[in-house]
């Protein structure tokens, strides 16, 4: 979407324009009306009236042409044209990568932006394509699926060195809700032994994959547990109850019970989650805060009732990231768009840098909600109140959610984190 930053500069540089005739004529005008008594005095005022006349117009010439440049200059900043110049004389990766990125902002025209990605496909470089296609995807295109696909296909021959990027790629198909081919990304894995692979093997809902899981959880399960919960295959159940059994790790403990619950139905595990969330919430004294919002996160995608409470609970919580976890399944998981539209407008009219006021008469902290995650949401919206009440607060300005951020939050991964469940999602 473009700018509106072009418009308000072309609209003051006329009100200048306009301004300078006015005042320049009227000057004139009322230096006539004084010099009418003496009939000499007008005669003589005859070239000096003549001689304002020509500077006015020239000084409005001068700024039109102003108006010209710098309309000229938007435009050109949003140009893809521009963006595909820069790449055919980029010279290396860095430089191809650098140019592609601008790419992620949503003031450009969608269809010059694609057919700028689309000719990014077919460079050498496979970080550039790889680049690519997580692009298109975030402008709504799968032009570079197969691009991926191929290169993931591919793992076994690919240089050692370019494996961190067929990872990429499997990475963005799977954050796209991509399926990948089980015999491809197997042998990725085997070829990288990378947690990344795991991650993605894990969100394919594959139950094929639970043994490369239930191998890597047993001998790390700091981090792997959790990816048997997001598996969810029934056999992963023994694995995440025995590490629940025999680890103290707080952060672990907690993805334990999410991979029993996910993967057993088991309810004193989600007890366990609730109990979590909520001493981190309350801020009881020896709760491990990471722990905490680590239950918050996994309650997120848990369609009970006693998570929706402690969701509710988080969304009136000063803690950002319990908040943002809490509204992001609220709306993206639960799609309780009436809840979400009351909370953005109580959110929106009270700036987050000031202070509420509590039912008690102390000050509370406003929410501290992901900014990315607000402006994604104000934007799908599209609800006229809720988008004056998001200007207002973002001090005039619309960029933050009708440019970058609201064009491709899928690029987020901090949003891309809390949504790996969901069957439909950002």
């Amino acid at each position: 979407m473009k700018s509106t930053t072009k418009y308000g500069i072309i609209l003051a540089l006329v009100a200048g324009i306009a301004g300078i005739y006015f005042w320049r004529t009227g000057r004139t005008a009322l230096a006539g009306k004084e010099s009418e008594p003496a009939q000499h005095s007008v005669v003589a005022a005859e070239p000096k009236r003549a001689g304002e006349s020509r500077d006015v117009k020239r000084e409005a010439g001068a700024l039109l042409e102003i108006a010209r440049r710098v309309t000229s200059a938007e435009r050109d900043r949003w140009s893809a044209d521009r963006v595909i110049s820069e790449l055919k004389s980029a010279k290396t990766s860095a430089d191809k990568q650098r140019t592609l990125g601008q790419l992620r902002d949503g003031r450009y025209d969608r269809k010059a932006a694609i057919e700028a990605l689309r000719l990014a496909l077919k460079d050498d470089d496979i970080a550039v394509r790889v680049l690519a296609a997580d692009l298109l995807f975030q402008w709504g295109s799968t032009d570079g699926k197969q691009t991926l696909l191929k290169i993931v296909s591919e793992a076994r021959s690919t240089p050692a060195a370019d494996l961190i990027q067929v990872v990429r790629a499997a990475e963005v198909l799977s954050n796209n809700k991509e399926t990948i081919p089980y015999d491809s990304l197997v042998a990725l894995y085997r070829e990288t032994r990378d947690a990344g692979v795991l991650r993605v093997m894990a969100a394919q809902k594959d139950d094929r994959y639970l043994a490369f899981l239930l191998e890597r959880a047993r001998a790390e399960p700091n981090g792997m547990v959790r990816l048997i919960g997001d598996l969810g295959a029934s056999g992963g159940y023994d694995v995440a109850k025995q590490v629940f059994e025999r680890t103290r790790s707080p952060e672990v403990l907690v993805d334990a019970a999410w991979a029993m619950y996910r993967c057993g139905g088991d309810e004193q595990a989600l007890a366990y989650l609730v109990a979590q969330a909520r001493a981190g919430l309350e801020g009881k004294q020896g709760t491990d805060p990471f722990a905490a919002n680590l239950a918050i996160q996994h309650l997120a995608l848990i369609p009970s009732e006693s998570a929706r409470q402690v969701l509710e609970e988080a969304m009136q919580s000063s803690n950002g990231s319990a908040s943002s976890a809490a509204l992001a399944s609220l709306y993206f998981v639960q799609k309780d768009f009436a809840y979400v539209d009351q909370f953005l407008i109580t959110y929106l009219e009270h700036p987050s840098t000031q202070a509420q006021q509590a039912g008690d008469g102390a000050a509370k902290p406003m929410w501290s909600v992901n900014q990315n995650l607000i402006w994604r949401i104000v934007r799908e919206r599209n609800d006229p109140h809720i988008t004056s009440l998001a200007i207002t607060a973002n001090r005039g300005r619309s960029e933050d959610f009708l440019g970058t951020a609201g064009a491709f939050p899928v690029a987020n991964t901090w949003l891309r984190g809390y949504l790996r469940m969901t069957p439909s999602g950002p």
